[in-house]
């Protein structure tokens, strides 16, 4: 495994993961468990390789494209050097769907931002009328206790007034 990512360029760790991810990538162990490829897997791994790195395919659309050369490795890399429209389709009917894709999530994106910023204003306009209601509420309440009191101190006037007009009887009243 170490001398075909060698040779390619390509880590360990990036070979093991292509393995889970193409079916016909499966190179044989030997007695001690190492990964032995052959002549047959290393055109493989190059091809796909050259699907994922320069022909910027995504794993799925490497798939599709291995299918039409299963087990002839070298015609794909052939057909994708002589750019054979079977080499071409895929990745640009691909690429066009990605580009379509992302094109359309930046559209939504950007309806998502104005009405984040249509509501950001709704918050700032409600906070600036709570702080006007917040104001005529503290001055609604200072003027209904200023009348309370006022009331309070009028009954309390009437009161004391009324007990110095009424005669006080200082002793038992004769009969």
């Amino acid at each position: 495994m170490g001398e075909v990512a060698q040779q390619l360029d390509v880590k360990p760790h990036v070979l093991r993961y292509w393995e889970t991810e193409f079916e016909w990538l499966r190179p044989e162990k030997n007695l001690k468990g190492q990964r032995y490829y052959s002549q047959d897997d290393v055109e493989l791994v190059r091809l796909v390789q050259r699907l994922l790195h320069h022909e910027r395919l995504t794993i799925e659309g490497a798939r599709k494209f291995l299918d039409q050369f299963r087990g002839r490795w070298k015609d794909g890399l052939a057909a994708i050097e002589s750019g054979l429209p079977t080499a071409i389709a895929s990745p640009d009917s691909e690429t066009q769907a990605i580009h379509r894709h992302t094109e359309e999530l930046a559209r939504k994106v950007q309806l998502l931002e104005r009405q984040v910023e249509r509501k950001d204003q709704e918050i700032k306009d409600l906070k600036a009328r709570q702080q006007v209601l917040n104001r005529e509420l503290i001055q609604e309440r200072q003027a209904h206790n200023d009348l309370r009191s006022a009331v309070k101190k009028e009954l309390l006037d009437l009161v004391k007034a009324a007990d110095e007009d009424t005669p006080h009887r200082s002793g038992p009243a004769l009969a």
